[in-house]
């Protein structure tokens, strides 16, 4: 009984290394070109991950995927659930995965 707060204040030595560190690591090349729009950045970390100076490549390729990502129209829950082709199968996986979560097989 007189560990307990030992163990539970263990957590606190990996979390401050992390938040320690966490300056030291760049951000992903993806989320600084295709959320933030910053280009140099992406470069920046692509130099970074690759370490070759031509990125190019990967550049256009993740400009490629933000073109077709910006096509492409998102459905709210309540319009997929309105959809007829789309409802038993939502409906299907939503059963599923309240039966798992209520059966506890989840923990086990």
């Amino acid at each position: 009984d007189r560990f307990w707060p030992l163990f539970l204040s263990a957590v606190v030595v990996p979390a401050s290394l992390q938040l320690l560190l966490l300056h030291c690591f760049p951000e992903s090349p993806r989320y600084l070109l295709i959320e933030r729009n910053d280009i140099c950045g992406a470069t920046r970390a692509l130099h970074r991950f690759l370490g070759t100076p031509d990125v190019q490549d990967v550049i256009e390729e993740m400009r490629e995927e933000q073109r077709s990502l910006s096509s492409m129209e998102m459905v709210s829950v309540w319009q997929l659930l309105r959809d007829r082709s789309l409802r038993w199968q939502t409906l299907s996986v939503a059963v599923v995965n309240a039966g798992m979560q209520l059966s506890g097989i989840d923990a086990v």
